[in-house]
């Protein structure tokens, strides 16, 4: 007579399994690396040239002054000391203004602007 324990049989759809699913299905895309968003509206023989300037006056957004770096913000664009924006290059970067030398060595002097709201 056979005995009626008998182990039991592991499914395949156990906690451990779905584990392993969800690590692998959250690391793929760090293993493959984050692909650059493309705009779909974009004409196919489209290039983007880095530095070129936009349309209209620049425009400051941001100003990050860390130890070993200053990072701005000038047009929807991150730059560094002696990035180029067009005609453009940073010269130098304080934590309120941002300096530009231009064309014929003109200096443009952007100020931060920002609005602080206030509870009422």
């Amino acid at each position: 007579m056979k005995s009626l324990n008998t182990p039991k049989q592991k499914s395949k759809w156990s906690f451990q399994f779905f584990m392993n699913k969800i690590l692998l299905t959250l690391c793929v895309p760090l293993l493959l690396g984050f692909a650059t968003l493309h705009d779909p509206t974009e004409p196919p023989d489209y290039e983007e040239k880095p530095g070129t300037p936009s349309q209209g006056p620049l425009s400051l957004t941001a100003i990050f002054v860390y130890p070993e770096h200053s990072l701005v913000i000038i047009n929807d664009q991150a730059l560094t000391l002696g990035s180029h924006l067009g005609e453009y290059t940073i010269t130098r970067i304080d934590p309120d203004t941002v300096e530009l030398t231009g064309p014929q060595n003109t200096k443009e002097v952007l100020q931060l602007t920002t609005s602080v709201k206030q509870a009422r």
